[in-house]
């Protein structure tokens, strides 16, 4: 056999982009903006995120997964990738935010049958 002989590089599988520390700085960096905290602030955030998923490196010729709203280019395959990312992001965050709630809810109700109702005197006439 003429040529030299390639060997595969044994990469790292990738799976989900979508982490607990992802979903973590999401969160974060939509409160800083929601909060209108200051523009350095949000942007450290916003690039904490871009680093995770972007491998440890930003590109930042790349759209973000927050500005994918406001600088729409339908067909092109980073924006395309990054919209995934947010609809993947923002699914997360309701998933998250309705087991917040139903962990609520249980703790109430469990605190609520826990705590007996307090004994009354009885009223004399």
């Amino acid at each position: 056999m003429a040529g030299t002989r390639r060997t595969p590089i044994a990469r790292a599988h990738h799976g989900t982009l979508i982490t607990a520390q992802a979903l973590s700085l999401y969160r974060r960096a939509l409160d800083l903006r929601r909060r209108g905290a200051d523009k350095e602030t949000v942007h450290a955030a916003e690039a904490d995120l871009e680093r995770l998923l972007g491998g440890g490196v930003r590109r930042l010729w790349e759209v973000s997964v927050f500005d994918v709203y406001r600088f729409q280019e339908p067909g092109e395959p980073v924006w395309e990738r990054k919209m995934k990312l947010r609809r993947q992001l923002d699914a997360a965050v309701r998933e998250l935010k309705r087991q917040e709630r139903a962990a609520a809810k249980r703790a109430k109700d469990v605190h609520s049958a826990d705590t007996p109702e307090p004994e009354r005197e009885p009223e004399s006439v």
